[in-house]
C-alpha cells in the first residue's frame, strides 16, 4: 500500500469466520466484479463460494480483474491507489486497510463496512442497556 491507513474495529465475541465473510460480501455488493486473494497464500478467488472462511484471516479485495492484473504487474503503484481493500480478522477485532481514508470511495467503503460489521450482524450486535 502507499502508507495505507488501518481502521481497527473492535468486535467482541465475533470470530473471524463470521466477520470476514460479512465484510467480503459487503465489498462484493459494491464491486460485483471483485477479485479476492488470500493474504497468506496469495491464492486467488473469483467467487465468494470458493473461499474457505474457516481458514482465512486476511483477504485482499480488488475492484475488478483489471485492477488485480495491475497490482500483479505494478504492485503499490500510485495508479492503483484506492482500488483495493485489505481486510484482516482476528478474534474480536477487524482491520480494514485503505490507501486514503479521505478518498470519497474509500471513506464510503470504510463507513459501510463499519456499519455492516457493527450492526449488520444482529446476533453479534452489542447489547443496549435499557434506559
Amino acid at each position: 500500500m502507499f502508507g495505507g491507513e488501518d481502521i481497527i474495529i473492535e468486535l467482541p465475541g465475533v470470530p473471524p469466520e463470521v466477520a470476514l465473510p460479512a465484510a467480503v460480501r459487503y465489498l462484493l455488493d459494491r464491486w460485483p466484479a471483485a477479485i479476492m486473494q488470500d493474504g497468506d497464500t496469495a491464492r486467488r478467488f473469483d467467487r465468494f463460494s470458493e473461499m474457505d472462511f474457516g481458514h482465512l484471516r486476511e483477504v485482499f479485495v480488488y475492484r475488478d480483474e483489471q485492477v488485480f492484473d495491475s497490482w500483479e504487474r505494478l504492485g503499490a503503484d500510485p495508479s492503483n491507489a484506492n482500488q483495493m481493500v485489505h481486510l484482516g480478522a482476528s478474534d474480536g477485532q477487524f482491520t480494514i486497510v485503505v490507501d486514503e481514508s479521505q478518498d470519497l470511495v474509500s471513506a464510503s467503503i470504510v463507513r459501510g463496512l463499519r456499519d455492516r460489521l457493527r450492526w449488520g450482524m444482529p446476533w453479534f450486535a452489542p447489547r443496549r442497556e435499557a434506559a
